[in-house]
């Protein structure tokens, strides 16, 4: 019903309007283009890169940390992820909507932001907490990174949909599954040789990155701004059918794997 709904909403928003999230290029030469040699796409990917292996942290070096160091018990850390989901389920359609003019590399800054920012807060935790404390400690957190999955998520996506060029569409997503995919399976490796030297290592390094990946996506958007060869966009409806798959995308639980596209509700 959600994937409908969103589909749906925003393919008639689309129609109504008459035209695509951005004009689209008379280029035809960029109808051509390779991903590969998109240099803005693989910048963009790079960073993507980085914030996939942050945000797979969830489901990686964080559950242990909330067991390990703040006691919770399976029943509570489960808890913790149903606050995530049922959060994502109330908010994130009508979040994204209402953002929906946005630009997605402004979007995805500031909730990578949130996202880092509410892991790194766990560097506060306090030693010989109760596991009552400890608990609401971590159900504190839960809003801030879920939030940043929110607006990361969906805008990640609508940023590769109007990337991509006609004729190349299926490279262009193939290639973001493929980073996605590799992020999962470098996300545990890297949080927990991170946990292995110091449990508190991974958050401090989330807090690092909330300051560096977020200018990153900044200085993305302006050279892309300042690009004289904008990419060829797709046509309005499937500009609003890319849009509506990344809003539905995040409409699921977090544990999931990415699926060849991957909130963090993915």
């Amino acid at each position: 019903c959600v994937t409908a709904l969103s589909f749906g909403l925003h393919r008639r928003r689309a129609s109504r309007k008459g035209r695509s999230l951005v004009e689209p290029s008379s280029d035809n030469q960029a109808t051509l283009r390779s991903p590969w040699s998109d240099r803005i796409y693989l910048a963009y990917l790079a960073l993507q890169l980085v914030s996939a292996v942050i945000f797979f942290q969830v489901i990686g070096s964080m559950p242990i940390f909330w067991a390990e160091q703040l006691g919770l018990s399976e029943s509570q850390i489960g808890l913790l992820f149903v606050i995530n989901t049922l959060l994502i389920v109330a908010v994130e359609m009508v979040l994204t909507d209402r953002l929906s003019r946005r630009a997605p590399l402004r979007m995805v800054a500031w909730g990578i932001a949130l996202v880092c920012l509410g892991f790194g807060a766990l560097v506060l935790a306090p030693a010989n907490l109760s596991i009552a404390a400890g608990f609401w400690f971590a159900a504190a957190l839960v809003p801030v990174w879920t939030a940043g999955e929110m607006l990361s998520s969906p805008f990640s996506l609508t940023f590769v949909a109007q990337r991509s060029v006609r004729g190349r569409r299926g490279a262009y997503m193939g290639l973001f599954s493929t980073t996605m995919a590799t992020a999962f399976v470098l996300a545990p490796l890297v949080g927990t040789s991170l946990y292995e030297i110091d449990p508190y290592l991974p958050w401090w390094c989330c807090l690092a990155m909330a300051a560096v990946l977020p200018l990153g996506y900044v200085a993305l958007e302006r050279r892309l701004t300042n690009s004289q060869t904008p990419p060829a966009e797709p046509s309005s409806e499937s500009a609003a059918d890319l849009h509506a798959v990344a809003t539905m995308k995040t409409a699921q639980p977090v544990v999931a794997p990415p699926a060849v596209i991957g909130d963090v509700g993915d």
